[in-house]
This record gives structure tokens, sequence and C-alpha cells, in this order.
């Protein structure tokens, strides 16, 4: 348990090292009508539109990442989100399918992070099926792996990972993504 908080840990400090060191110097401003690659998504109500850095990634084992960061100006991540999905089919082969955290039939960690300040000092909530602690919830339905494309929908309960009450959750419904294939 130990080692997976550990590695969970590099992987979200990775994470924002590679958004921080990818971000553009222009001010881009996320539109709610995305044309091409974004995952979308409300949480707590609060519906979020992420454009920027949006892929998904073939890693190492077969696992997928699927990511994305909200939009802000300049290079700075403050009062931005980011939304990560990382999905390994359990026979290695992604499909389009329905894939729950709890039904033994991938991999999935999901991670929402905000990025409060410069330091940078985040909030993550996370859902993984490597803890499938009591409350977490997670569904990712990938409806089409077509042309080097992704598309689907995810929906969930993420728990609280970065400090407070671990009984504290983020609701997030209406999850979408188009994503290249990479």
């Amino acid at each position: 348990m130990r080692t997976l908080k550990i590695l969970t840990l590099f992987s979200l400090i990775f994470i924002t090292f590679a958004l921080i060191s990818s971000c553009s110097k222009r001010e881009d401003k996320d539109t709610g009508n995305p044309e091409g690659n974004y995952i979308k998504l409300t949480i707590d109500g609060e519906e979020i539109m992420m454009t920027h850095l949006a892929v998904m990634a073939e890693k190492e084992n077969k696992t997928w990442n699927l990511n994305a960061l909200s939009g802000g100006g300049g290079s700075s991540l403050t009062g931005r989100t980011s939304m990560t999905i990382n999905i390994r089919d359990k026979d290695g082969v992604l499909k389009e399918k329905t894939y729950k955290l709890d039904d033994g039939s991938a991999d999935i960690m999901a991670t929402f992070t905000e990025y409060l300040n410069e330091k940078p000092d985040t909030y993550h909530w996370s859902a993984t099926t490597a803890s499938a602690l009591s409350g977490d919830e997670l569904t990712v339905t990938f409806s089409s792996l077509k042309n080097d494309v992704a598309r689907g929908t995810f929906s969930g309960q993420l728990r609280v990972t970065s400090a407070g009450d671990l009984k504290t959750f983020r609701k997030v419904t209406k999850g979408e993504f188009t994503l290249s294939m990479k």
C-alpha cells in the first residue's frame, strides 16, 4: 500500500512537471465547443473544459494515459485544473467498451488536480483500482477507438488524496473526451 502511494505521488509530480514545462507562453482561452482534443467534465456542478496538452498516449505496460489541462494565461498553472486517467485493460488491448473501477476489467487510476498557486500547491482527488476504498467510483466508456482518435465518457466519485479528511469526495458527471492516440 505504501509503495502504491509513493508511485501515485511520483506520477502526480511527473504530470505536474510535464504540464509546467509544456504550457504555452501566450494566453489561450478554452471554449465551450471544442474542435479537436479535449476532456470536458462537470465536477460538483461546475463544468470545466480542458483543451491544453490534451492527448491520449500509450505508456509502458500497455497503459494508456488520457490527460488534459484547463485554460489560463501564460505559463502559470495558478487557477488551472487537470484531469488524468490511466487505464490498462486486463487483456492488454484497450477496447470499445465500458470499464468500471471495481469490475476487474482494467487497472484504472483517475486524478483531478487543482493548481492553487505558483509553488505549485495542489489539491488532488483520485480513484484507483489499487486502493478501491469504500466510496471510490469510476466508470470509463470508450465509444470509439478509430483512426487514432479515442472518444468516450466517464463519471464517478474521487476521494481527496492530497490533504484533508479521506471521507471528502468530488462527484464527476458528464465527463467526455475526444483525444488523439499517440
